[in-house]
């Protein structure tokens, strides 16, 4: 995600909206820091054309103070860069007003929202961000031999469906761990809901 989110920056082609969605916290920051360095330059946080929403919930004020600004000309760049972390916690009466900013944005507006899941989203409001999903890394061999060690154990101990389901399952997924024709991302999600 980095090396796409670099070449729109060196194409100057950035979106007016992106969602970064998914469990990784730590790429998401990255992510958004890389925006904000390249954007507002290495003190973006003390920026006057910084601005950063993450209460819960996200109000209407709140919305309304991010639209005032966003429509504002940048005080000391060239673009007014908003992060709103956490999207699902916004409000019912903030939504809508959110949604007018995304349908009509200034050119001189950037704004970068967070999600950990993105289903909890209107799909209105989905449309209108270019999103990029961001996932643990997968995991390494090693680390799921030791999983599986673990999942065997408790298989062993308590032989009920839902722990013989999940050792079989984990001895599928490091079998495909070392298919390089399978997707690996896909993998980490499958290991993810199976809570290893």
């Amino acid at each position: 995600k980095l090396l796409l989110i670099k070449r729109q920056i060196e194409r100057e082609a950035l979106p007016h909206a992106y969602l970064f969605s998914g469990p990784d916290e730590n790429a998401k920051g990255e992510a958004i820091e890389l925006i904000l360095r390249n954007t507002l330059g290495e003190s973006w946080a003390r920026s006057l054309d910084f601005f950063e929403i993450s209460g819960n919930p996200i109000t209407i004020d709140e919305i309304r103070t991010l639209k005032s600004r966003a429509y504002s000309s940048p005080i000391s760049g060239i673009k007014n860069v908003f992060v709103i972390r956490n999207m699902e916690n916004l409000s019912r009466d903030a939504a809508p007003a959110l949604l007018k900013v995304l349908e009509d944005p200034p050119a001189s507006a950037l704004i970068i929202a967070t999600t950990a899941n993105q289903r909890l989203l209107l799909p209105t409001i989905q449309s209108r961000f270019s999103v990029l999903r961001f996932y643990k890394r997968v995991f390494l061999v090693d680390e799921l031999t030791l999983k599986l060690g673990y999942l065997e154990k408790k298989a062993r101990e308590f032989p009920d469906f839902f722990n013989l389901k999940c050792f079989e399952e984990a001895l599928w997924a490091r079998r495909a761990l070392t298919d390089q024709t399978i997707n690996k991302r896909l993998i980490n999600e499958y290991l993810t809901l199976l809570a290893l």
